[in-house]
């Protein structure tokens, strides 16, 4: 017998599906008549909306509790929104995330705890990571080149905790902030994503200048 909550859950995905269609018909009318404006913030509304829906649409095979229901999520997760985990030549250690981190309180941190933890756990799966002391915790937000700047997000309400919990697990000794600073960066590039590099706390100026990274007073570390 299927139980009440979840067809409270299907209510929900048929809600926001329908304002999600609602507004594209929205941008559709909007393109027509040429309103560039009205396009970006109708735009903005949809993908805020597919945000909500997205795990929604999770919980849906979720919580049916059917075999390997959690791992197929998962999957499609990770076939979906690949997490790229590497080491630079340099020792560096790098986490990208094809997607912007989300809006402290707004945004769906679960949804982010799960893909990094997973991508993690299995790079580090049968490695010997060697995990870092005295280091820098860099993150690098680079939003498509289209978006207004005036659309870029304060550093300090942009989820990180979430992420920096899952990497403190797994490469760091300790994130305390005696031994971890952190440095945050805003760019345009060619799509949205986070960058987040783990390096020795003496790299930073290296890194900075491989990455065209210049300030005109170097932040505190």
């Amino acid at each position: 017998m299927i139980e009440k909550t979840y067809i409270n859950l299907i209510n929900k995905n048929i809600r926001n599906l329908n304002k999600a269609n609602t507004i594209m018909s929205d941008i559709q009318q909007a393109v027509a008549y040429n309103d560039e404006n009205s396009v970006y913030d109708l735009s903005l509304e949809y993908e805020r909306t597919v945000e909500r829906l997205v795990p929604l649409s999770r919980d849906l095979v979720i919580c049916q509790g059917g075999k390997g229901s959690e791992q197929a999520v998962k999957q499609a997760i990770q076939d979906n929104a690949p997490v790229e985990i590497n080491f630079t030549k340099e020792g560096w250690f790098v986490l990208s995330i094809p997607a912007l981190l989300p809006r402290k309180e707004k945004g769906n941190a679960q949804y982010i705890r799960e893909i990094v933890h997973d991508a993690l756990s299995e790079y580090c799966k049968d490695k010997n990571i060697q995990r870092f002391g005295k280091c820098i915790l860099i993150y690098e937000h680079i939003y498509h080149h289209r978006i207004p700047k005036r659309e870029w997000r304060d550093h300090d309400n942009i989820e990180i905790n979430t992420v920096t919990d899952m990497i403190a697990l797994f490469v760091l000794r300790d994130d305390s902030p005696y031994v971890c600073s952190h440095v945050y960066v805003s760019k345009a590039g060619k799509q949205n994503r986070t960058n987040i590099y783990v390096i020795p706390e003496t790299d930073f100026d290296a890194w900075r200048k491989e990455r065209r990274i210049w300030y005109d007073h170097p932040p505190e570390r």
